[in-house]
């Protein structure tokens, strides 16, 4: 008999849209309940071999003669299946008579695609059944074959996540190292969601799931770290839900997710990473008494920069060892972005540093409120040298709005480097 503890429910098939099911007839709690079993038959009473919670698949030959319908629906409800699929390959269209019966005894009725065959439904059912090992071999081996095309196809995480939700109907989402969301298949997470999340398995590099409490009337969830090749976590791989048991019944499958998403993820890092040594070599080069202004400036036009205009460095750093300078780095492009300013960045030296540059720097103070904000800056010398902190009022704000907030963590501290009307001047002297 099947574990009903883990068996699969009608709702769970329907949202695999591989199995091409559609509903004709619902009895009133035809999608919570629970699918045993797959019985495909063309008997016309097939009751004798019918099991409670079967799913019945038959293509309909036997409904050649008066009161077939109702003889062949009564017997499956008689054993109360959890529902029939009927397929229209041999019949052409459902009868009238096959969906009356259906509503007369309460039988919850399907069709399915002429694309798709019975027994790739009644594999999906049966590898559902734990204890199956044979069963979730096969759906394993399938699944990583499926990830194997999509990987060779180049679709990325997005394709990653669809399919591992049409085959397991878990919603899942992925978040990279910097707690941004890469890609969702099913309901998409709030961005207060994705914060908690992130912070609470931040620093985790386990490479077994990742228990997530739930938070208020949440549900759990469960993550695993994704690792690049040089075994850095470069993201997270969350699914809604206590799936810790995944891990143990088809580790093949929770193995073959994360090495297809570390590709998109390890590409992402290495691009970032590109990006920041563009970016520190320009501030080595501010940084040198022996480079020329016409050097500075042409290396500032090659980052976008206007070396006519203001400039202003800061470094940013948050009081947590475990969160990633990149994180940071992050968090102030948000916290400083306003109208008229270009910023780039980079991590020198586990660091956030950025440049600001436009013609509205000369009133910047690094615990000044971005557009949009409401709350107000704390006091200090904007141009001083001496470490300042952003309030926390602000701090809580950059929590509502944004997928990275501090772990541990109420303020970000800043410095400012350098300030003048004249950057290349400046910027020669700032060391």
């Amino acid at each position: 008999m099947a574990d009903l503890e883990h068996a699969m429910k009608l709702e769970e098939m329907l949202r695999q849209e591989r199995l091409g099911l559609s509903v004709v007839v619902a009895a009133p709690d035809a999608l919570h309940r629970d699918v045993t079993g797959a019985y495909i038959t063309d008997l016309p009473d097939p009751s004798r071999f019918l099991s409670v919670g079967d799913m019945v698949l038959t293509s309909g030959m036997w409904h050649n003669r008066p009161d077939a319908a109702d003889t062949f629906v009564a017997a499956l409800a008689r054993q109360r299946v959890a529902a029939l699929i009927v397929g229209l390959v041999h019949l052409g269209h459902l009868s009238d008579d096959i969906i009356d019966a259906c509503r007369r005894y309460g039988l919850t009725l399907l069709t399915i695609s002429d694309q798709v065959s019975f027994k790739e439904v009644a594999e999906t059912v049966t590898a559902a059944q734990a204890g199956t090992a044979d069963g979730l071999a096969a759906k394993g081996i399938r699944f990583n074959s499926r990830l194997a095309e999509i990987v060779a196809r180049g679709e990325g995480a997005e394709a990653v996540l669809r399919d591992f939700r049409m085959e397991f109907a878990i919603d899942c989402w992925l978040v990279d190292e910097i707690g941004t969301l890469v890609a969702v298949a099913g309901d998409v997470p709030s961005t207060e969601d994705v914060g908690r999340v992130w912070n609470l398995v931040l620093g985790n590099d386990s490479a077994g799931p990742i228990p997530v409490p739930a938070m208020g009337a949440g549900a759990p969830r469960t993550a695993w770290s994704v690792t690049a090749s040089s075994q850095q976590v470069v993201g997270y791989f969350i699914c809604e839900g206590d799936h810790r048991r995944l891990s143990r019944d088809t580790p093949i499958v929770i193995d073959g997710v994360r090495g297809a998403l570390r590709l998109d993820l390890e590409f992402s890092s290495r691009w970032r990473g590109a990006n920041h040594s563009h970016v520190s070599e320009l501030v080595r080069v501010l940084a040198e008494d022996s480079v020329s202004p016409g050097e500075i400036s042409a290396r500032m036009r090659l980052e976008g920069l206007d070396p006519k205009d203001p400039t202003v460095a800061v470094i940013a750093e948050v009081a947590d060892r475990v969160f990633p300078p990149a994180a940071v780095l992050e968090m102030s492009y948000r916290l400083f972005a306003r109208e008229n300013t270009h910023i780039i960045g980079c991590v020198i030296d586990n660091r956030a540093v950025l440049l600001l540059n436009g013609p509205g720097i000369d009133g910047f103070s690094p615990t000044s409120t971005p557009r949009g904000r409401s709350s107000s800056p704390s006091s200090g010398d904007a141009s001083s040298a001496s470490a300042s902190r952003m309030p926390a009022r602000a701090s809580a704000d950059y929590r509502r709005r944004s997928s990275v907030p501090p772990s541990g963590s109420e303020t970000c501290r800043m410095r400012v480097l350098s300030r003048s009307p004249r950057p290349v001047k400046s910027a020669r002297t700032a060391r």
